[in-house]
């Protein structure tokens, strides 16, 4: 489980021997990930003449990168992350608004930047029509994160609206 920190983790994986979510540096060596995770007072020549203390090995399909900002609860928050906009109503909320809106945290090559791709019955949109309510939600920082892709059922996040 992710823990809010002042630590900056520029990636996670999750370890092929546990199952545990792994913050740190990523290395490759050919085709196996691994993640590094070294205390903050370590010196890098102990570092590097014990890197298998620090260094552990992650399934490669899981890494992903942290986007560089925090959700409203102050989690880092990285690619592949499933995220719930707080939507805020300055009336009264009528029938057919959304209330809940669920997107994935994505690196879309075509726009060069992470984006927060919507939902729409459980599915991930595929035209970027919404591009600039994705870019809305994830620059208001008015969003938390709720799960990621490799945990949880995309189709447990549908969006709500008020009937």
């Amino acid at each position: 489980m992710r823990k809010k920190t002042n630590d900056f983790y520029n990636c996670r994986g999750k370890s092929t021997e546990t199952g545990e979510w792994l913050f740190g540096s990523v290395f490759f060596v050919g085709n196996r990930g691994y993640i590094l995770t070294v205390p903050s007072n370590q010196r890098a020549k102990k570092v590097i003449e014990n890197l298998g203390d620090y260094a552990t090995e992650v399934d490669t399909k899981t890494v992903a990168w942290c986007i560089g900002i925090n959700d409203t609860n102050g989690m880092p928050v990285f690619e592949g992350d499933i995220i719930r906009e707080n939507v805020v109503y300055d009336r009264e909320p009528e029938i057919g608004d959304v209330l809940e809106c669920y997107y994935v945290i994505k690196w879309v090559e075509k726009y060069n930047s992470y984006l927060a791709i919507p939902f729409e019955d459980g599915k991930l949109f595929k035209n970027l029509h919404l591009f600039l309510d994705s870019l809305y939600a994830i620059r208001q920082n008015s969003f938390y994160v709720v799960g990621n892709v490799h945990d949880n059922d995309l189709n447990e996040y549908k969006c709500k609206c008020k009937e």
